[in-house]
């Protein structure tokens, strides 16, 4: 009995050391350029209060962008992964990225209306299952890789004009990215290689709410309704006050609207593999 018992313990620690043997971590820094554009989403209004000849009247300022794009910017990304065999491969990668591009004027720009600009501050976090399918040749490894997750989005929009400002702060929305690459490695040592990658990744942020953060009006003669947005798929039974704007002691309702952050990476990093 004890030599059966002192055969299964070896038995398993010969198991343990070859599958760590199969086990990596690596750490790498893409940056992301963008690939489409599109109209920028109208998540707000902006109006700004001047006199009138009878009092004050609300005017609305241009905000519109026709070739607009937040999907350019840094990407940082760590991830444990195991090999199965030299042919397969599974990581589990941990994302983040923020856009390069933050500002925006109002383009083209109109005649009619005053023209504001908006600055857009974007953080994604994901987590990303990625299979590689690769092969091997001297100290060069060469992978073809796909991968889909989830993450979190968090975006704020300050709107101004001259010295007039409003900031929105956006709830953290769940985000859905896929993509697509290719992966070159070349071992340095036993242990470390260093590696280059390029590949395509597409991931849609969809917010549902909105709040109003900072503004140069005083936030306490704010209504409800001019300091929370709500983005619904459909617009139903909306509740008008008397001149045709939303009941002030309830959220705005706005149609959601879909940003993309298309874009193709390319990046460099550093692989540890445990190996003894």
């Amino acid at each position: 009995m004890k030599r059966v018992n002192f055969l299964l313990i070896v038995l398993l620690i010969n198991s343990s050391i070859l599958f760590s043997q199969g086990i990596y971590f690596k750490a790498n820094s893409n940056y992301n350029f963008s690939t489409s554009t599109q109209q920028m989403p109208e998540y707000f209004a902006y109006q700004i209060n001047l006199p009138a000849e009878y009092g004050m009247s609300g005017y609305n300022i241009n905000l519109s962008v026709n070739d607009f794009s937040v999907a350019s910017g840094l990407n940082f990304q760590g991830s444990a992964g195991y090999s199965f065999n030299d042919f397969l491969s599974f990581e589990l990668k941990f994302s983040t990225f923020s856009n390069s591009k933050k500002e925006f004027k109002a383009s083209p720009e109109y005649e009619y209306a005053a023209n504001g600009k908006t600055e857009w501050d974007l953080h994604n976090y994901s987590l990303l299952p990625t299979f590689l399918f690769g092969h091997t040749f001297n100290k060069s490894t060469v992978n073809v890789f796909v991968y889909s997750g989830f993450g979190l989005s968090k975006l704020n929009i300050k709107a101004s004009l001259n010295e007039d400002f409003r900031e929105y702060e956006f709830d953290n929305s769940y985000t859905f990215s896929w993509g697509y690459g290719m992966e070159y490695n070349y071992s340095i040592s036993k242990n470390f290689s260093l590696f280059t990658n390029i590949g395509i990744n597409n991931t849609n942020y969809k917010p549902e709410k909105a709040e109003l953060i900072s503004s140069s009006y005083s936030m306490e003669y704010l209504t409800t309704s001019q300091k929370e947005i709500k983005y619904v798929n459909k617009i139903t039974n909306l509740e008008l006050g008397y001149n045709g704007s939303s009941v002030s002691d309830s959220p705005e309702i706005r149609l959601k609207e879909t940003l993309k952050l298309n874009s193709i990476f390319w990046g460099i990093g550093i692989k540890y593999t445990l190996k003894k």
